[in-house]
């Protein structure tokens, strides 16, 4: 049976992932549902690890998406997320940074997504690893310097 082409060029629906911090240290998983109207998007995502539920506001025009993603409970940054969808639709992969506040820099890494309920399984760690989030970063370092000085981690 042939695919639905809308479905691949669609960010709606229940999703499944992971973040990265550098160096392909893992973070948590997370469940992501989207509802899309046009190009805006928004959505709920629970973060397992005590993190909890957030709520995420932003755009998706096949095959880039960006969002923010905001956590309900008090204490956390909102965290910007940028990313490219695959061809077949199953998969997203991209980055994501969190400005601090006070101006203690950023914080950044590699987030994937794969569509729930699909046959396949992705090694997560392995398209992290492969994700040249170096390259990227540095670029985004060199970018946020100008605007104050860097530091990874708390």
């Amino acid at each position: 049976m042939a695919e639905d082409c809308s479905t691949n060029q669609s960010v709606a629906g229940s999703w499944l992932g992971q973040y990265f911090y550098p160096g392909g240290v893992a973070g948590s998983n997370f469940e992501a549902v989207f509802v899309q109207s046009g190009s805006a998007l928004e959505g709920n995502i629970l973060d397992a690890g005590g993190l909890g539920e957030a709520r995420a506001n932003g755009s998706f025009s096949y095959p880039r998406i960006n969002f923010r993603k905001v956590y309900i409970a008090p204490g956390y940054e909102p965290i910007e997320y940028e990313g490219t969808m695959a061809e077949d639709g199953k998969i997203v992969i991209g980055y994501w940074r969190i400005v601090l506040a006070e101006e203690k820099g950023i914080m950044y890494g590699v987030w994937i997504m794969y569509r729930d309920g699909g046959e396949e399984k992705f090694d997560l760690q392995k398209l992290a690893a492969e994700y040249p989030l170096d390259e990227e970063m540095d670029k985004l370092r060199k970018k946020e310097n100008e605007k104050q000085p860097l530091q990874v981690g708390n």
